[in-house]
C-alpha cells in the first residue's frame, strides 16, 4: 500500500521497504538463483531493473531469469507480488524488469 501508516491505524499489520531493502532483496535472490551478485542494474520503484549485459555474458535467457526472479521475490516477507514486465519501448525494443506490490507489509 501506498499508506501503511494508515493501514496500521486500521489494525493491518502493514510498514514500508526502502529500496535499499528491496535492491538486497532482489541481489541476494540473483546470487542464490544464479550464482551472480550484479543480476540487478537499479531499482526504481516499483521497478527492479536487471543488467542486460550480466545476463548476456552469462548466457542466460531474460525471461526466465525475471521469472524466477519474480517468484523468489514473491516469498519475501513484505512483498505481495512480484511480476514481469515485457513492456517494449518506442524503438520496439523489449525492456525487461520486475515490479512489485506490497500489501500488506511488514517491515
Amino acid at each position: 500500500s501506498e499508506l501503511p501508516e494508515y493501514m496500521s491505524e486500521q489494525g493491518v499489520e502493514a510498514g514500508r521497504l526502502t529500496t535499499d531493502v528491496v535492491t538486497a532483496m532482489a541481489e541476494k535472490a540473483g546470487k542464490e538463483l544464479f550464482g551472480l551478485e550484479n543480476l540487478v542494474k537499479f531499482y526504481y520503484r516499483p521497478f527492479i531493473y536487471l543488467d542486460q549485459e550480466v545476463l548476456l555474458t552469462a548466457g542466460l535467457d531474460r525471461q526466465e531469469v525475471a521469472g524466477a526472479m519474480a517468484a523468489r521475490l514473491t516469498r519475501e516477507v513484505g512483498i505481495y507480488l512480484a511480476i514481469i514486465n515485457g513492456a517494449s519501448n518506442s524503438r520496439g525494443a523489449s525492456r525487461q524488469a520486475l515490479t512489485r506490490r506490497c500489501v500488506p507489509c511488514s517491515n
